[in-house]
């Protein structure tokens, strides 16, 4: 079984991976994550309502799905471009873009640490490389 740490990382180049097969050659596509330095950024000035685990860039907080249900716990998982161009190039392809964004204000801009989402456009490069 995966710790956190290893899950981090397998769980997100397992997607890449699996969209890397579904790509025609030189296919593209477009990803939405939410962007790591905002979360850990957030955090002091948030103290009490999520957690951040340092070693998966992951919030945890706990709360109702909607008024008066249930308690859940979420995990979110944040990332920075400097993994993101990795974990791509892991899964096949080769990162065209690093954009910063929130819902409802998207545009072809340079990523503002402050940001809640990095919109990733990346093309397929090849297969995935196996690591030993």
């Amino acid at each position: 079984m995966l710790g956190a740490e290893e899950d981090a990382v397998e769980q997100p180049l397992a997607i890449l991976r699996n969209v890397n097969r579904a790509l025609h050659p030189g296919g593209k596509c477009v990803f939405t994550v939410l962007n790591g330095y905002r979360m850990i950024r957030a955090q002091s000035a948030a103290a009490g309502e999520a957690r951040l685990e340092p070693l998966t860039l992951s919030e945890i907080s706990t709360g109702p799905p909607y008024e008066g249900g249930p308690l859940m716990t979420v995990r979110e998982r944040g990332f920075v471009p400097t993994e993101l161009v990795l974990l791509f190039r892991l899964g096949g392809m080769e990162v065209l873009h690093l954009w910063g964004g929130t819902a409802g204000s998207w545009d072809r801009h340079d990523l503002d640490l402050d940001e809640y989402e990095i919109m990733v456009v990346a093309r397929k490069a090849g297969e995935c490389p196996t690591l030993g």
